[in-house]
């Protein structure tokens, strides 16, 4: 019987048993772990199949540091290996990955760009605070909307601040995806610090224009906002 295309493209697991068991070694040995992503980034690059820079991206989450973060950067306009380069540099602890995320979004363009967009929020760093809140204009409606969920995701003070001045001029079809992001900013700022910020962005989510839902979620929210006697 002819296999079928998913199994054709599942390679064989053997050969890459010793790897997986060395990476696994690495990760309790600095030393081991800084020889291995030495020898896996010599093998980043464009003569490498992507099946294998694919798999090099997903161990480098377990042993990766900053000098991987050049390597897996030039990956991040390849749509073959994109996403799991920017999977890695999500994780990656090193302030360096976020500046290269930061870094690449003017030279990316649609899906690539977009990627790299939501990445930066599930980092939630603050540093990319300004950048979205720039993107949240864009003309690309795609980019704009991976802006506003990145803000979202990020949920700090400042990218709460960061909708709070693009309500007024968010257009329709970002409604949405922005009252999500809303509640959800509103849900993590400190309150006794951030009231008044969480409280107007939950009352914009109280608009009658937004669905059932997302009111009943964000008069839950002022509800527990206000001090009960």
């Amino acid at each position: 019987m002819t296999p079928s295309p998913a199994t054709r493209l599942v390679p064989p697991r053997g050969p890459l048993l010793p790897l997986d068991d060395a990476v696994a070694q690495a990760t309790t040995d600095p030393a081991s772990a800084r020889e291995l992503q030495t020898r896996l980034l010599a093998l980043l690059h464009a003569d490498t199949p992507a099946e294998a820079r694919e798999y090099i991206c997903r161990q480098l989450i377990l042993i990766g540091t900053a000098p991987a973060v050049p390597a897996l950067t030039a990956l991040l306009n390849d749509p073959a290996v994109a996403h799991a380069a920017r999977g890695t540099l999500e994780v990656l602890p090193d302030p360096a990955a976020g500046q290269a995320l930061r870094d690449a979004i003017p030279k990316l363009s649609g899906l690539l760009r977009v990627g790299a967009i939501t990445s930066l929020g599930r980092r939630r760093e603050m540093a990319s605070v300004p950048l979205l809140a720039n993107l949240l204009r864009d003309s690309d409606e795609a980019t704009a909307t991976a802006a506003v969920a990145a803000l979202g995701d990020i949920a700090s003070p400042e990218s709460g601040a960061a909708l709070r001045a693009f309500l007024p001029h968010a257009p329709a079809a970002l409604r949405p995806v922005l009252a999500d992001a809303c509640l959800a900013c509103a849900e993590r700022l400190p309150a006794t610090e951030h009231r008044d910020l969480a409280r107007e962005l939950y009352a914009w989510c109280q608009d009658e224009a937004q669905p059932r839902h997302v009111q009943s979620a964000a008069a839950a929210g002022l509800a527990r906002l206000t001090p009960t006697t």
